[in-house]
């Protein structure tokens, strides 16, 4: 059982689609890590106001940055007034290090679509090169091959979200020490930045898991797709629109509220983060089951 798994695990990470996306993902970090370090600047700057007097007597005031204004109190002037209201408006161009935590989200949902798109070409171009039938000429156990391909699946896309999460706050780490700021970084954000980071990886799993056991099912990964995309595009969108009591149930608001970290969240009707982890989770695991039932009565041709 052992070498068969670490044969997956080869045969996961020898996909030419997956190092073209692991590629483009480090390019786009490392890119992205590179605009926000030049971009970042350790200054902050109170924007110019210009104080314009209006018929009515009230101020408004006007700069590149913002709008506002508001009745004259007794004693000032214009611009007095305009100035004293600056200071809520500086122009703070400074990277926050415990801004990480939204790009860390931002990341994660594509990363889910992409761990989706792994499980279901992994699943599929075994069928579509007919390296299926070959596998199973050697190990005709059909469980252990359906099960071990899976676990594969999930566990390098677990690791390869996690990797991913990492480098991003790597390529983020430099603007927020040299030309930024990292006040607020206490021992309390690293441990909810590690939760953000470990829902993101098993979030990512459920989506390849689930696009593996699609793709399985129709023998094909345009099949997965084709489910997958048309499920939270157009099924989930009609549930919302007509049955909006139902939508708690719902993957895509489960997914998004278990990856947020956000308990008794309005999008789960309540339930509690081990709950909607939960909820995942079991659309997971009926899919594998119901791929694993046809794999092993169907025919292989």
């Amino acid at each position: 059982m052992t070498a068969l798994f670490a044969v997956e695990i080869r045969r996961f990470l020898a996909r030419r689609l997956m190092r073209v996306l692991a590629l483009l993902i480090v390019a786009g970090i490392l890119v992205a890590g590179t605009i926000v370090f030049f971009r970042s600047s350790k200054t902050q700057t109170t924007p110019e106001v210009r104080a314009v007097v209006l018929e009515d007597g009230s101020v408004s005031c006007l700069s590149e940055d913002f709008g506002g204004g508001g009745s004259i109190p007794r004693g000032q002037t214009p611009e007095e007034f305009c100035e004293s209201l600056t200071p809520t408006f500086q122009n703070d161009r400074r990277f926050h290090l415990t801004s990480l935590r939204e790009a860390w989200l931002g990341l994660g949902a594509n990363l889910i679509i992409v761990a989706w798109l792994l499980g279901a070409s992994f699943a599929g171009a075994e069928w579509h090169t007919g390296a299926m039938t070959t596998l199973l000429t050697w190990e005709p156990r059909r469980t252990r091959v359906f099960f071990l391909k899976l676990a594969a699946c999930v566990v390098m896309v677990y690791l390869g979200a996690i990797f991913f999460e990492l480098l991003l706050g790597g390529a983020l780490l430099p603007a927020a020490i040299f030309r930024g700021s990292t006040a607020g970084a206490d021992a309390e954000w690293l441990r909810d930045s590690a939760g953000v980071i470990a829902r993101v990886g098993l979030a990512c799993s459920v989506g390849g898991a689930i696009g593996f056991s699609l793709a399985s099912l129709g023998r094909n990964t345009a099949a997965s797709l084709g489910i997958g995309f048309g499920y939270l595009l157009v099924v989930e969108n009609l549930i919302r629109g007509l049955r909006p009591q139902w939508a708690g149930w719902l993957l895509g608001d489960n997914v998004a509220a278990f990856v947020e970290g956000s308990p008794e969240s309005v999008l789960t009707a309540g339930r509690s983060l081990a709950e909607t982890g939960l909820t995942i989770g079991s659309y997971a695991a009926v899919a594998a089951i119901l791929a694993w039932m046809f794999f092993r009565q169907r025919d292989v041709t």
